[in-house]
């Protein structure tokens, strides 16, 4: 427990200075937000949604701003390199793939989707002007699942999700311990952001606009949840939060990131308990050679 009331310390002193400093984003001042909903397809072809979210004086109103389709473009060092004209060839092929198969038809026609609850925009304000979750080691606390919680339930998440087939080679009350474990829990945590082989890379922007700001908030980061965020280019936000809320507020689209956004794309029908119970398990309790 030692190393949680350090962290816990340190982060009720950076929270106190954060408290003396002017937020992210007021809501007070928002006029409006543009979010676009991107994907690309193994950097050949690129499928964009873009939205704008205004304010009603009872909820706030979702428009499908545009739908965009298009090849992915290479930078000018790319053109340059020898040949090029194989290269292009190639590209050229592998577009008219992508193309024939992608079910996307492009439109410029603006559309109300949906009205969303003014609590929802408010709440992912406050996570995105959260300035604990600077770190990755606050995952779990934001997903539900800080030291306390952990501790609780070790051996129920220890008899769900152990390895059937390996039962012989774990010792439980080693395991439990190892569950128990702050530091050992907030490195298996790191399963959240664990690079994935994909051939759909996401981009989702968001831009706040105030009375008197724009604050970007972006990822383009492919595993489930998309950690970290990257706001105004220099802010690195580590809240799930974010990304749940963010989920709840897209369309249910073919080619959207709701789902990864979500933790559904990958995990499907698994828990976020289970992804991070199973990583430890797997790298302290079986692969302890990992330690």
């Amino acid at each position: 427990m030692k190393f949680f009331l350090t962290l816990t310390l340190s982060i009720s002193y950076s929270s106190f200075l954060f408290a003396q400093e002017s937020k992210l984003i007021d809501e007070a001042n928002l006029v409006k937000i543009n979010i676009i909903d991107q994907q690309n397809f193994n950097y050949e072809w690129v499928c964009e949604y873009s939205y704008e979210i205004l304010k009603s004086e009872e909820t706030f109103e979702l428009f499908l701003q545009a739908k965009k389709s298009y090849p992915f473009g290479y930078d000018s060092t790319f053109s340059q390199l020898g040949y090029i004209k194989l290269a292009n060839s190639v590209i050229s092929r592998q577009r008219k793939e992508w193309f024939d198969i992608i079910e996307f038809k492009p439109s410029d026609k603006r559309v109300k989707v949906d009205n969303i609850d003014k609590s929802i925009i408010y709440k992912l304000i406050d996570e995105i002007n959260n300035n604990d979750t600077r770190h990755p080691f606050m995952i779990l606390n934001r997903l539900g699942m800080d030291s306390v919680w952990i501790d609780k339930n070790a051996e129920r998440l220890f008899d769900t999700y152990k390895p059937n087939h390996q039962d012989d080679a774990i010792d439980k009350a080693y395991c439990i311990s190892c569950i128990k474990d702050s530091l050992k829990a907030v490195r298996s945590s790191l399963a959240f952001i664990s690079l994935k082989n994909t051939y759909d890379y996401p981009n989702v922007k968001l831009e706040f606009i105030t009375s008197k700001d724009t604050i970007k908030v972006v990822t383009d980061y492919p595993y489930d949840l998309s950690l970290p965020w990257t706001i105004n280019d220099s802010i690195i936000s580590y809240n799930p939060q974010i990304s749940l809320l963010l989920s709840r507020i897209l369309p249910a689209n073919r080619y959207s990131n709701k789902e990864r956004l979500a933790g559904n794309k990958d995990l499907k029908e698994r828990s976020f308990e289970e992804v991070f119970i199973k990583r430890l398990i797997h790298k302290y309790c079986i692969n302890t050679e990992d330690q």
